[in-house]
């Protein structure tokens, strides 16, 4: 059920594409026009992201109940699944202030996304300043998820948690040279903002599964002992041993011959 909430959020989400496009070497958009950054309705989808996220909790907690037996790698996926929805969820929030003229709240709700990615640390200190050690480790990882994809291997078990960081390193790069030079807004602490996240909405609706049933009549004739009259068999049948005796004669044999043409007895 994550998956399917996020995957509504996905096809309509250009960001990840603008930094792909950003990324690639042999891409040329950048010699005749500017990035264009298409509106998107960012406070829906940040509900959404919440929901996801909060299905993929649930789903982690039943996993970690489960005891011994559960597979390690499927644990790191749910987890990643449920960073990745929330840190969707702050960049959407995000994205929604900063085209309300707050720049300054959007860059506190990136660093917020940072710290729910798990790429930041929640002190206030290392918000301003990242660890180089941090910083290090995920840049190894991410080179690590691009030969991955390069080779066309087993990519995409984070989830697109390494994706999502990109995308809030280029917005947050992007806002914050906008607010030094010519907003002027200060940034307030995320993790207030973090505290008073909106709840989440479902967009699909889960139906009780009704098992199909027979009408009553057919699970009467059912269930009634079998009539004599549909016997399947009457006694009356021609029997599959005369086949043989009915058989026509080989084209060309002498007349009363045809015993010594049938298929078992071979001559050499």
């Amino acid at each position: 059920m994550a998956e399917a909430t996020l995957i509504t959020v996905l096809k309509d989400d250009p960001y990840p594409g603008l930094v792909l496009e950003e990324r690639s070497k042999a891409s040329k958009e950048w010699m005749f026009r500017g990035v264009e950054i298409p509106k998107v309705r960012a406070h829906l989808f940040a509900r959404l992201c919440l929901a996801a996220a909060e299905h993929a909790a649930r789903g982690l907690a039943m996993l970690r109940s489960g005891g011994r037996g559960v597979d390690e790698g499927l644990v790191r996926y749910l987890d990643d699944l449920r960073r990745t929805a929330r840190g969707k969820a702050c960049r959407f929030l995000g994205i929604d202030a900063e085209l309300a003229g707050k720049t300054g709240e959007g860059i506190a709700w990136l660093r917020g996304a940072k710290k729910e990615l798990g790429f930041a640390a929640v002190g206030a200190e290392d918000e301003k300043k990242a660890s180089g050690f941090a910083k290090l480790k995920k840049e190894w990882a991410e080179k690590r998820e691009d030969r991955r994809i390069e080779k066309g291997g087993d990519w995409g078990a984070d989830a697109g948690k390494f994706e999502e960081g990109r995308v809030v390193d280029m917005l947050e790069k992007k806002w914050v040279k906008m607010n030094d030079t010519m907003g002027v807004q200060l940034i307030p602490p995320s993790e207030s903002l973090l505290a008073g996240m909106p709840s989440g909405r479902e967009y699909h609706t889960p139906k009780t599964y009704i098992p199909p049933a027979l009408d009553e009549d057919v699970m009467a004739r059912m269930r009634a002992p079998p009539d004599p009259s549909d016997a399947a068999f009457e006694g009356d049948e021609d029997d599959s041993g005369d086949e043989n005796n009915n058989r026509s004669s080989p084209v060309g044999a002498f007349p009363g011959t045809k015993g010594e043409y049938s298929g078992g007895n071979v001559y050499y």
